[in-house]
């Protein structure tokens, strides 16, 4: 055992230093922060039988139901009327339990995407030092949000994806194979940017199935795959629809759209078919709507940002506010990055293309994962320039994550170059990335700071 947790101190490490940061301190503030307005009440329409509509698939409400329902809970008169609003009887604690476990994780699962890319052991130390100590990281899996899941799934799917391509026993392959369609199932039913993972990964099997001529393989893999991701997607539809149904089923069974955008007695003969093909029905009159109601979309909110403002946080969210009754004082939460990180990583993503160039000219090869990096990147930041709806600066957390991996892969293959030297730099770093975090932790906790000069240039 001594072996092991001297090959691994440094993770066990931020592991526990993650846990630390996510569950301090959990149940504060005591009132809604932003769009726990809408999750938390989605949550607990489950336990009152209220039909609800939302944007997204219903797998993140679902998972903290299911934690909430394991301590008891069975639902409350509580309205998450308005941001600021204090929980009163609400379980708090266990609501937020599940994103601040999962984001706790968090470095860890990317310390494993970076073994499963071939990164060193170093590297991956390093992108789980970058992702525990990112502020953004840290205050979108505090509260009852959901977009920690799909980072965390989609991010799992992809490390099980390369164990499957890398590995020769084909019944482990095919397992490998399986677990990762599962998890990119799962984080596709958070929200369908979970795709941004899937995409990156069918690219990289095209080259792969030419690379090693073994086509065939692959197509039967790829079908295998996506059967189960369909599968899963469309069973927590039903699960969602079960919860919700009347359970007097020879009952007019209403759809919650007759009361938004469709009646949905006119567009099928409801009351005629199985309970199985009326799931079927709900399921893609669901979708359908979802797709509507994302693409129509157009009220402004006045933190909503560009997808060109992300890589350098010009605009952050801003979450919750009190008045602490102190002169001079604030309590604020702001969806912000640590900024050492997040321009760190940005300048490293800038000065790619001259490194690439450099390698061109001396006729060498882009090394395989920063390419797979750059193209996850690309694919989880580009496609919101054609989104005309408002977007904030949460959908960016995807891309961050992979751009946070590339600078690991960078400043891994730039610390072996500097000999000596690279423990002292290593050092610098490191100081000035726990620096910009600590310096941006009462916004991420929402403590009492005074309102200096420093708070209102940053924000």
């Amino acid at each position: 055992m001594k072996p092991f947790f001297k090959k691994f101190l440094f993770i066990i490490l931020i592991l526990v230093g993650s846990l630390i940061l996510h569950f301090w301190n959990l149940n504060q503030p005591h009132e809604i922060v932003f769009d726990e307005l809408y999750f938390g009440s989605f949550v607990n329409n489950y336990f009152t039988n209220t039909q609800y509509f939302d944007i997204h698939p219903p797998l993140g409400k679902l998972l903290i139901a299911g934690t909430v329902r394991l301590t008891g809970f069975t639902g409350t008169d509580f309205d998450f009327k308005s941001i600021g609003e204090d929980y009163q009887d609400v379980p708090l604690f266990w609501f937020r339990f599940l994103p601040a476990l999962v984001g706790s994780f968090m470095p860890l699962i990317i310390f494993l995407f970076v073994l499963s890319l071939g990164g060193s052991r170093a590297t991956a130390n390093i992108a789980a030092f970058l992702t525990v100590f990112d502020n953004a990281l840290l205050t979108q899996s505090r509260f009852i949000f959901v977009d920690i899941f799909l980072l965390a799934f989609g991010f799992l799917g992809l490390t099980f994806f390369f164990w499957g391509i890398k590995n020769q026993i084909f019944k482990r392959k095919i397992f490998l194979f399986i677990i990762s369609s599962l998890f990119f199932g799962l984080s596709i039913s958070i929200k369908w940017t979970g795709l941004g993972f899937l995409a990156p990964a069918f690219l990289y099997f095209l080259y792969d199935s030419y690379k090693h001529r073994r086509t065939i393989l692959n197509i039967k893999i790829a079908i295998l795959m996506g059967v189960v991701m369909s599968a899963l997607y469309f069973s927590f539809f039903v699960i969602h629809f079960f919860i919700l149904t009347p359970k007097d089923h020879n009952a007019s069974f209403k759809s919650f759209y007759s009361t938004n955008f469709w009646q949905l007695e006119d567009r099928i003969p409801y009351k005629f078919l199985k309970p199985t093909w009326r799931y079927i029905g709900e399921f893609l009159i669901t979708n359908q709507e979802m797709y509507l109601a994302n693409k129509s979309i157009t009220a402004q909110h006045p933190y909503a940002s560009a997808w060109t403002q992300w890589p350098l946080m010009q605009k952050p969210l801003y979450e919750w506010t009190k008045d602490t009754g102190q002169v001079g004082f604030l309590q604020r939460i702001y969806l912000l990055g640590n900024p050492i990180t997040w321009f760190f990583s940005t300048a490293i993503l800038i000065l790619l293309p001259f490194w690439f160039l450099k390698l061109f000219l001396e006729r060498k090869k882009i090394p395989a994962p920063i390419l797979f990096l750059i193209i996850l990147y690309l694919f989880n930041w580009l496609p919101f320039a054609l989104i005309k709806r408002p977007m904030f600066i949460y959908h960016y957390l995807s891309a961050l994550c992979a751009g946070l991996v590339i600078t690991a892969f960078v400043t891994g293959d730039l610390m072996t170059f500097m000999k000596n030297k690279k423990w002292i730099i290593g050092t610098v770093l490191a100081a000035a990335i726990i620096f910009g975090f600590y310096k941006i932790l009462p916004l991420s906790y929402g403590l009492a700071v005074p309102d200096s000069l420093w708070f209102r240039l940053l924000l």
